[in-house]
């Protein structure tokens, strides 16, 4: 687990679904990826990403 300072962003499409854009502010060495997730925010601001089991 790695802990990242920065900013989050919440928004919704005209669509209905919703957004998160993050922002760090801090220097962060990840290759970007695709995954399917379940995203649950919480009501103290915190928000957890679970990436799905891929079935193979």
């Amino acid at each position: 687990m790695v802990l990242v300072d920065g900013m989050m962003t919440f928004g919704r499409l005209d669509d209905g679904r919703r957004t998160v854009d993050f922002i760090t502010y801090e220097n962060v060495d990840i290759a970007p990826f695709t995954a399917i997730c379940k995203l649950e925010v919480m009501r103290g601001g915190n928000v957890y990403v679970t990436e799905y089991k891929h079935e193979q």
